[in-house]
């Protein structure tokens, strides 16, 4: 019944399309019959030499503005039917690419050459549609959480392992760089159409395993990557300005130059993090653990350092202007050449800090 239906509906389009075609028809062949009459009993012409020019003159002109409308109505269902066929094989390509992704080898395992190129394949459809970049974007980030969780469903700690407070959980597993399909798609990410990106379109990268990620000048702005593991991650440059980072793990990470504007970095593990350079204005880093880390330099303006350890800091030239150091731990700091115009430093531990 659905398929006859179906069928009724479509012939009567076709009916209806003919119809209004022949109506159009008719009343453009009569426009050009009598209005060229109304214009010559307009004018007072009463010769039939000079009426029949008039006439003709008329029927001349209205000819040229119905062709002329004519092409420009083709050229218009023109457009739009390359539009239709270019949405057509837009979708085509995105389900070949979403079938790819998935691909699987005999053995049950990730076949990752497949899925390589269904990813890159996703990324020109992200650069050929704004319509489907955002999704693009999210299928994409959805693809990392699922295959790079942190910590992984085999990699869950012992007992043992929980009872070791002092080790992060970096420490307890062997530390390896991302999949070939992982590190794709964060390239992919970190070069991605970013004027495509609409207002709250954020990435999601939380809880993910991202540990020695190559991530040169990504694009990371206002990304959630809440509990992430960047350990050893090259993020030389990268664009974080207001991304999420609470609780991420950021040790031994090259973060020379990034930019961590308004960035939440509370409760983020940065030991070892190479930070010269940073822009950090207006971040929250409150109580966080920057013992013995390189800040040479580093643009703190602003930023919240309430209560965290600076102890042996490399602090030399860095601008503190305005930050928030109350009750800090800055022993043994180096603060040589620092700007520390209208900081607030009550309650800070300063002994054995390098001032001059």
């Amino acid at each position: 019944m659905k398929l006859i239906n179906t069928h009724f509906l479509a012939q009567n389009r076709r009916s209806i399309i003919i119809v209004t075609f022949i109506v159009v028809l008719i009343l453009i062949i009569l426009a050009l019959w009598f209005i060229p009459i109304w214009q010559a009993n307009s004018s007072g012409v009463t010769k039939p030499e000079k009426r029949f020019e008039v006439e003709n003159e008329a029927r001349k002109t209205l000819a040229q503005i119905v062709g002329g409308t004519a092409i420009l109505i083709g050229l218009f269902f023109t457009w739009k039917t390359l539009q239709v066929d270019k949405e057509g094989q837009i979708t085509e390509r995105f389900t070949r690419a979403m079938d790819q992704i998935g691909s699987l080898r005999s053995d049950g395992k990730p076949n990752l050459e497949i899925r390589l190129g269904g990813i890159y394949a996703l990324e020109r459809i992200a650069r050929d549609s704004e319509r489907d970049h955002w999704q693009i974007m999210e299928v994409l980030s959805t693809y990392v959480r699922e295959n790079a969780r942190w910590p992984s469903r085999n990699d869950q700690p012992t007992q043992n392992d929980e009872l070791e407070e002092n080790q992060t959980k970096n420490e307890k597993y062997e530390q390896t760089m991302p999949n070939a399909d992982i590190q794709a798609i964060l390239t992919i990410i970190g070069r991605r159409q970013s004027k495509y990106d609409k207002e709250g379109q954020n990435l999601n990268l939380s809880n993910t395993n991202l540990q020695k990620a190559y991530l040169w000048e990504a694009n990371l702005q206002k990304a959630n990557l809440r509990g992430a593991n960047l350990q050893k991650a090259y993020l030389r440059g990268a664009n974080l300005q207001k991304a999420y980072l609470w609780g991420a793990n950021l040790q031994d990470a090259d973060l020379v130059g990034a930019k961590l504007v308004e960035a939440d970095l509370v409760g983020a593990k940065l030991r070892g993090a190479k930070l010269r350079g940073a822009k950090l204005t207006g971040a929250n880093l409150m109580g966080v653990d920057l013992v013995g880390v390189n800040l040479v330099e580093a643009d703190l303006v602003g930023a919240n350092l309430r209560g965290a350890n600076l102890t042996e800091a490399n602090l030399t030239e860095a601008k503190l202007v305005g930050a928030d150091l109350v009750g800090a731990d800055l022993v043994g700091a180096d603060l040589r050449g620092a700007n520390l115009r209208g900081a607030k430093l009550r309650g800070a531990k300063l002994r054995g800090a390098k001032l001059m």
